[in-house]
């Protein structure tokens, strides 16, 4: 006998409640699983609870309970520590689960310096407080501020990095006064830094982005040399003139007066191009930079000397380990990427904070996953993912609509950013991301994808459409900058994708630009894209150059003379419809006669080239191109003195041909005549006849 039947029987009926009934109803219900000789249970079930249990029926259960039990094989003990193990997994999973929710995403963090300080090379450095009268000495490094005057001894050479990951080299008997170092009020990883040059010579490497305030500007007697994102040195001695070089990408130089401290003009030096400035070109070139002396290129021997070597590998040495560390950091800050086991539980997170977002929260949590998936797709790209890291660069661009098209954010969330809501937008889903991009993504493919991206999701935040077009134009200036870089990484496909693109958008603008009806929008634009265009001009003939001795670069090549030639005409017709609401533009440009803008012409394709083989080669191809000036002395005469250098010699060595051959011709002339008089004489002396024709 079962020691449980006992037991049982003495437990006395109990009548259940409405509730017990109820869920027994439900539960017994769900159980469809019976024997054919049960089907009497459904029916009882279903008449639950109107119909209660009778005694008979409580009794079964009983005993249909007590055989339960006895048929078990398993002990208590045995279910209890069953249960003991169930519970235990459960809840270590649950406390993974909520570790990885809050752990799996984090805020993007990127372990820029927090300090600016003073690295001594060799040498002997100096450093005067601010605050203090007397120079301290520095062996190894010490941490600057704001008003500290750093001086650099004979044969010493030391380096600034400032907080922003920016550098600045200084050589001997250099001596630089950090005017200002503040954080960027839109991104705090980005600085606003003047310093000021008094002697020596300093080589600068910026890897700041425009973010409206950013900038790193490097004061001399003569010039103030402005910079984001490039490599120039600069040269400045009391008795010797200014010298400003670019290295890599552009920079803009403002000519000054060094007794008054006044701008006097200001352009822009493209990749490989040098200015130099004295006192006396700046008295004598009045108001415009183009008189204070020409923009030459950087000769082939100055770019052999050694402090030019020695900081163009610094400046990729210090690249890739800010381009490691900042997407180590990356990595780390972003938690899972697609493909990984825990990524199911991130997007589950950002399900749940839509779900039930706090109040506010609505537009940070779509602005948040917008930037983690950016940021996927950096490093998934990084890691040569391509596939995934365009589906995830799609679901920002979508992310991004959704904030910029959205009118709950329109309307609500942006009016409590004032004043400017559409620009602090833009700052939190793009700006952050091009200081990544500058460090973290290498020139090749993936990065042109992202900053396509990037710019077309800057665009969408422009409210007003004047800035809308200045953006598409810098925007279209930047692409021509990577589009260099993409050539100098040997992607040429990609160079030519870009090419097209840019090709096609910058096609556009003038014709929108003509359709508007208030002129002094007109003429503020016009004289925007007439600097934008001539900027392009250089940077084509800089892609030109690094072409020329490619030989798999024909295609590209040809896109870039195509480009070109769109940009003369384009440039022609600027300044055509522009002449009316700016006239000095008209005066700039006066009519040409056909022999001048045929010289001109040449001129400028021969200015395209900076080495003696480029320009031989387009001086070759443009002589057969239009054959009738291959022979023309006189029109070749003007050419050459319009020219100068190397180019000049190429013409005057081609005259001295030409010449030569017309001489050649002419002694080959006189001979046959001689000749033929002789064989007249022979003639007659023998009594031959002569025909008339002779």
């Amino acid at each position: 006998m079962n020691p449980f039947e006992p037991l049982f029987r003495r437990l006395r009926p109990v009548e259940p409640d409405a509730h017990f009934l109820e869920s027994s109803k439900r539960r017994l219900l769900a159980q469809i699983e019976l024997e054919a000789h049960e089907l009497w249970f459904v029916k009882l079930v279903k008449h639950l609870p109107v119909v209660s249990p009778s005694l008979s029926f409580l009794q079964f259960s009983r005993v249909r309970l007590i055989e339960r039990v006895v048929s078990t094989k398993q002990s208590l003990g045995f279910g209890l520590a069953f249960l003991k193990r169930v519970t235990a997994s459960v809840l270590v999973l649950m406390i993974a689960v909520m570790t990885t929710l809050l752990y799996v995403e984090r805020d993007t963090s990127v372990s820029a310096s927090d300090i600016t300080f003073l690295e001594v090379l060799s040498g002997e450095a100096m450093v005067k407080r601010a605050d203090r009268l007397e120079w301290d000495s520095i062996a190894t490094q010490t941490e600057l501020s704001e008003g500290d005057l750093v001086r650099i001894g004979d044969l010493g050479s030391a380096v600034i990095h400032f907080f922003d990951d920016s550098q600045l080299r200084l050589d001997q008997n250099s001596a630089v006064l950090l005017e200002r170092m503040v954080p960027s009020s839109m991104y705090p990883r980005q600085g606003v830094i003047s310093v000021y040059l008094q002697e020596g010579r300093a080589w600068v490497q910026t890897l700041n982005v425009d973010d409206g305030e950013t900038r790193f500007d490097l004061i001399a007697p003569h010039a103030i040399v402005s910079s984001q994102h490039a490599s120039f040195d600069v040269s400045t001695n009391l008795l010797k003139p200014t010298l400003v070089r670019a290295f890599r990408r552009q920079i803009s130089v403002t000519v000054r007066n060094p007794e008054t401290g006044l701008a006097l003009g200001s352009d822009v030096l493209g990749t490989m191009q040098q200015i130099t400035l004295s006192d006396q070109s700046i008295r004598r070139g009045g108001a415009a930079l183009s008189s204070f002396g020409p923009v030459d290129m950087i000769r082939g021997d100055d770019q052999g000397e050694s402090w030019v070597v020695h900081n163009i590998a610094q400046d990729q040495n210090h690249l890739a380990m800010v381009r490691e560390r900042e997407l180590h950091a990356l990595k780390a800050s972003i938690g899972s990427v697609p493909g990984d086991f825990l990524y199911p539980l991130k997007r589950a997170k950002e399900r749940l904070s839509f779900v039930l977002p706090f109040k506010g929260d609505a537009l940070n949590n779509t602005i948040d996953i917008a930037n983690q998936r950016l940021n996927e797709a950096i490093v998934l790209f990084e890691s040569g993912d391509d596939e995934k890291a365009k589906l995830a660069l799609l679901e920002y661009q979508n992310l991004v609509r959704q904030i910029a098209d959205d009118s709950a954010f329109s309307k609500e969330a942006l009016d409590d950013l004032s004043p400017s809501p559409s620009k602090l937008i833009s700052s939190r889903v793009v700006r952050p991301h091009q200081k990544t991009l500058v460090a973290a993504l290498p020139g090749d493919s993936s990065i042109s994808l992202v900053k396509q991206v990037l710019d077309e999701s800057e665009q969408l935040f422009v409210d007003d459409w004047q800035e809308k077009i200045q953006l598409r134009l810098d925007n279209g200036l930047e692409n021509m900058t990577h589009i260099q870089d993409v050539v100098a990484a040997g992607d040429l496909e990609t160079a030519k994708q870009l090419l097209l693109a840019h090709q096609m958008d910058s096609t556009s603008l003038l014709a929108e630009v003509e359709s508007l009806q208030d002129e002094d929008v007109k003429k503020n634009l016009y004289a925007k894209i007439l600097t934008v265009q001539q900027q392009e001009g250089r940077l084509l003939g800089d892609l030109a150059e690094h072409l020329v001795d490619q030989e798999d670069a024909v295609e590209l090549s040809a896109l870039v003379d195509n480009a070109s030639r769109s940009l003369e005409v384009a440039l022609e017709r600027t300044v055509e419809v522009a002449a009316p609401l700016l006239p000095d533009v008209a005066l700039r440009t006066p009519e040409l006669s056909p022999t001048a803008k045929q010289v001109n012409y040449f001129v400028e394709k021969i200015q395209l080239y900076k080495t003696e083989r480029g320009q031989h080669n387009q001086l070759s191809k443009l002589f057969i191109e239009y054959p009738e000036t291959a022979r023309d002395l006189t029109f070749m005469s003007t050419l050459a003195d319009a020219l100068d250098g190397t180019a000049r010699v190429m013409v005057e060595d081609r005259m001295d041909a030409v010449r030569a051959e017309d001489a050649r011709a002419v002694s080959r002339e006189t001979e046959r005549k001689i000749q033929r008089q002789m064989d007249l004489r022979k003639k007659r002396e023998e009594g031959q006849a002569i025909s008339p024709l002779n």
